[in-house]
């Protein structure tokens, strides 16, 4: 002890007193230099500075002690198509209860996501599970089986830890689906008592809707996540009838209105009525629930897509300041100018996104944004590519993300490779537009332009894809520079005009790049004396 005291003493103190004086010194020298509202303003600035990375350091030291849940999709396998909605129900009734709040260092992967990654071919396969949840970080998770049974249905669920093995396992049978919130209230308990972070206290229960009503929203959520938007529009209409004040049914059918104008506007349909009804419904589901960090976000994006930047920020920073360790609030985050979101302590798109990433390796969202990136605003196809293999190591078979991984194989010129991605997804999904469009790129590279077309219309039809009207200009601007026949070749020229100024009219964001290339040529276009419009 004395030794100790006789250091500090000695080296310590005299060292402190010493940066102390140097730093009055430093003070003084400025005070002289600057006058005193210059003097004023510099210590300000570095006050808000370092306010700002003390934040952002605490930030990302909290998120380096994450713990990380998920509950994983349930086994439905032996439940009618019909029936599947029972499973749902479960899953997002536990996820509420396990939802994070701002207090403990605990992040709940969300369930679309999962859905989205995970093969639901091998959810009894315990070792491809241990490999996906090993992939994904996961420090906890919830799995289970749904079966019939002669009078209503019988779950068999286990919670498991990454590091302990099991931790609870049971059998239950229900009935009635309102007993689906008592068992997800048991579930989610059983393993908050078990985190090692102080948020281990019994959950609240929640006001619950009635039976029909609950029908209504679970079947609503599987048809919107299947992108089925007609069918769970009612739904959702008759839930809202019989309990209007429900924060989350409010929040799906906003959710539901604003990928409907979403896709209305691209395909240069009149979206006004459907973005309205949108803020309707979210500001109904912002009153009931001011503390939902899902609600806020929905709420950004429909601030983004209105271009409505300041109060997208503001949405961001309220749901900032109640979770930080949501990866979609980064996602959210990089649709910003940089201006906005350097406040936040990141430098550019590919901070945010990669931050994103670190939060949950399994967020598709991220890696496409992040990829995408790369390629349209740094030209770099090649640390796209790593993003995306990085992503498919945890589900080879993500139509998305191998969708994407095709569309960098042909902007690379890696043909090779091309050919076997798009087999394998036609056969997973048939119709996924990017699909079709990317691989119309390759067709159109070939300069087989008839194969090429064909596929960009298919696109177009299935999902309005945006960039398919892109490469149909172009097309029909070759076949026009080709064509010998005067009317033809006019005919040739309308079309790709057309194309080119739907793609022009409907811009993704601000910074899309894609729109100022149809615009440069559309100008050549028309002032190009071989294809000048007569």
């Amino acid at each position: 002890m004395l030794k100790i005291y006789l250091i500090n003493v000695i080296f310590i103190v005299p060292a402190i007193t010493l940066i102390m004086k140097l730093l009055l010194l430093l003070m003084n020298l400025l005070k002289s230099l600057l006058n005193r509202r210059l003097f004023i303003q510099l210590i300000f600035l570095i006050a808000i500075s370092s306010t700002i990375f003390s934040e952002c350091h605490q930030t990302n030291q909290f998120s380096q002690h994450l713990i990380r849940i998920a509950v994983l999709p349930f086994d439905k396998s032996e439940l009618a198509p019909n029936e599947h909605w029972v499973g749902w129900g479960i899953e997002e009734t536990i996820f509420d209860y396990l939802e994070p709040d701002s207090v403990t260092p605990v992040l709940v992967y969300e369930l679309d996501n999962l859905r989205k990654i995970i093969r639901l071919d091998t959810l009894t396969e315990r070792a491809h599970i241990k490999k996906f949840i090993q992939k994904l970080k996961l420090a906890y998770y919830i799995s289970g089986k749904v079966t019939p049974r002669s009078e209503g249905y019988q779950l068999f669920y286990e919670i498991t830890s990454t590091r302990h093995g099991i931790i609870a396992a049971d059998t239950v049978n229900f009935r009635n689906v309102n007993e689906l919130y008592a068992i997800g209230l048991i579930i989610a308990n059983k393993l908050t008592k078990t985190l090692p972070s102080g948020r281990n206290g019994l959950l609240d229960e929640k006001i619950t809707p009635d039976a029909a009503t609950s029908v209504y929203f679970f079947q609503a959520t599987e048809l919107l996540f299947d992108n089925k938007i007609e069918d769970a529009k009612a739904l959702l209409n008759q839930a809202i009838i019989r309990f209007p004040q429900n924060a989350k049914i409010n929040m799906l059918a906003g959710s539901c209105f604003l990928l409907e104008a979403a896709q209305l506007k691209a395909r240069g349909n009149s979206f006004q009525q459907a973005i309205e009804k949108a803020k309707f419904f979210l500001t109904t589901a912002h009153k009931l629930d001011s503390m939902s960090t899902k609600i806020r976000h929905y709420f950004a994006q429909y601030y983004i897509f209105t271009h409505n930047w300041i109060a997208a920020e503001q949405e961001i920073q309220n749901s900032y300041r109640i979770n930080r360790n949501d990866p979609e609030l980064y996602v959210l985050m990089a649709k910003l100018n940089p201006s906005r979101f350097t406040k936040f302590g990141f430098r550019n798109e590919i901070e945010l996104l990669e931050y994103a990433l670190f939060l949950n390796p399994g967020h598709i969202s991220a890696a496409l944004g992040l990829s995408t990136y790369y390629v349209d605003y740094l030209q770099d196809p090649r640390s796209a590519i790593k993003v995306i293999k990085e992503a498919l190591a945890i589900n080879p078979e993500q139509p998305d993300l191998l969708a994407e991984s095709g569309r960098l194989y042909v902007m690379s010129g890696d043909f090779l490779k091309i050919m076997p991605v798009f087999e394998k997804i036609l056969k997973i999904a048939p119709s996924n537009a990017n699909v079709l469009y990317n691989l119309g790129i390759y067709y159109y590279n070939q300069k087989d332009y008839h194969n090429a077309s064909r596929l960009f219309e298919r696109a177009i039809e299935l999902d309005a894809h945006l960039d398919s009207h892109l490469y149909l200009a172009y097309i029909y601007e070759q076949m026009a520079l080709e064509e010998k026949n005067p009317e033809q070749h006019q005919n040739y020229v309308d079309k790709a005009i057309e194309n080119f100024r739907y793609r022009i009219k409907h811009k993704r964001d601000p910074k899309d790049p894609y729109s100022e290339i149809a615009r440069a040529h559309l100008y050549k276009l028309i002032n190009n004396e071989s294809l000048k419009v007569k």
